[in-house]
């Protein structure tokens, strides 16, 4: 493998040599090459030529471990911060409201399950383009959110995504269900 000059294509081939294996990530990187500073639209374009080759590849349960794999971090500081606001509740429906009140996303807990939702798309490879976009590109954020909420809750925790703005829904919903009881 040459140099790879692109993070996001790193990750991505880091991801799918530790998921397929190094052949597979090699021949697979001469078809997922990126500038380091492309433009909107062709970050957009490349996230949905991603998807095409992951789905013509894989089965859906090694795509989603790729792209949950090979997601973007949260930083330590915005982690902290929700683990604080965590530490602080009596209860997931009073973290859920804490959370509210902090943060862009919103939150509500039903039994021992939290969700979280984002009025917009964050993902900074496709967030400035209007087109709607295959299921596998955003399952990276739930990579993303599984990372925080193990940190946060300090256990497993299994997520689902329930609704996307890059699947043409008004907004972006998560499923987080610790896998031992919350606060």
């Amino acid at each position: 493998m040459g140099e790879i000059v692109n993070t996001r294509v790193k990750r991505l081939y880091d991801s799918i040599e530790k998921h397929v294996g190094k052949e597979k990530a090699d021949t697979l990187l001469t078809k997922i090459t990126l500038p380091k500073s492309a433009s909107p639209q062709k970050r957009f374009e490349w996230a949905c030529n991603v998807c095409t080759l992951l789905e013509e590849n894989f089965d859906e349960d090694t795509i989603c471990e790729i792209r949950m794999d090979c997601c973007c971090k949260p930083s330590m500081l915005h982690m902290k911060k929700l683990k604080e606001l965590y530490s602080k509740s009596e209860s997931l429906p009073g973290y859920a409201n804490l959370a509210s009140n902090e943060t862009p996303a919103k939150f509500w807990a039903e039994g021992s399950v939290l969700y979280m939702s984002y009025p917009e798309c964050y993902c900074s490879d496709v967030k400035h383009t209007k087109g709607t976009m295959s299921k596998t590109w955003c399952l990276c954020t739930l990579g993303y959110t599984k990372y925080m909420y193990e940190y946060i809750f300090g256990c497993a925790v299994k997520v689902e995504l329930l609704e996307s703005v890059k699947l043409g829904n008004n907004r972006c919903v998560i499923r987080i269900e610790s896998e031992e009881k919350p606060v």
